[in-house]
């Protein structure tokens, strides 16, 4: 894998464990999304540069992944990156 090459964003999911769920995928609002990104995130302050962040951000779909199964959330990951979500 060329961990260099540039590939655009379609897509933020957001992954959590959870033994009491082997594996769901959920669509989250972009709100949803937002809240749980921006405590560990740097927006700039420039406020052309924030626009265009979240003009980018709110035509992403977002997802939460939510599994204790090993296994079912690989797979589903690489479908994920194979563009099959």
């Amino acid at each position: 894998i060329n961990y260099k090459k540039k590939f655009p964003c379609k897509a933020l999911v957001f992954i959590k464990y959870d033994t009491s769920v082997e594996l769901k995928v959920s669509k989250i609002s972009n709100l949803e999304a937002f809240e749980s990104l921006v405590p560990d995130s740097w927006i700039s302050k420039v406020s052309e540069n924030a626009a265009s962040f979240l003009t980018w951000f709110s035509n992403l779909p977002c997802y939460q992944l939510t599994y204790s199964n090993n296994e079912m959330m690989y797979a589903t990951i690489k479908s994920i990156f194979e563009e099959e979500l």
